[in-house]
């Protein structure tokens, strides 16, 4: 597999380097093209819901975009830099997917926020919205 993967998404310095370049737009729409599939391809590999793909590749091209300049091969291999760039992206993603669910609980239940967060330390988040249909059925 990992030689399919060196295969088929072969780094391609010399457009790194161009995409380094703020004012080559030119070089920026083609390292969309190239690498685009590449981080759909990890974010398959990571198990991440297909329907959160649009938006988890928009922020890492984004996050790209912001941070190509800082790329330094020196330090470690584009690929190797890219899916650290795709997971980290990934962990802020889920994390705040993680604060508007607690958010949105804290208010469907009228607890505190320091409530939920126990509650979910307590009870896998899913069951939650269960708990609350039993307790609403209880007073109800």
């Amino acid at each position: 597999m990992e030689r399919f993967l060196s295969e088929r998404w072969k780094t391609r310095k010399s457009l790194i380097l161009r995409a380094k370049n703020a004012d080559d737009s030119q070089a920026w729409e083609e390292f969309v093209r190239y690498y685009e599939r590449f981080i759909f391809h990890v974010l398959h590999r990571m198990k991440v819901s297909t329907s959160d793909f649009d938006d988890l590749v928009q922020n890492v091209l984004l996050k790209l975009w912001r941070n190509i300049a800082s790329y330094n091969p020196e330090k470690a291999r584009f690929r190797t830099w890219l899916g650290v760039v795709v997971r980290n992206a990934v962990k802020t993603f889920t994390m705040s997917l993680d604060e508007k669910s607690t958010n949105e609980i804290a208010a469907e239940l009228n607890l505190s926020i320091d409530s939920v967060y126990t509650l979910k330390s307590r009870v896998k988040a899913p069951f939650i919205k269960e708990i609350k249909a039993v307790i609403d059925e209880l007073e109800g």
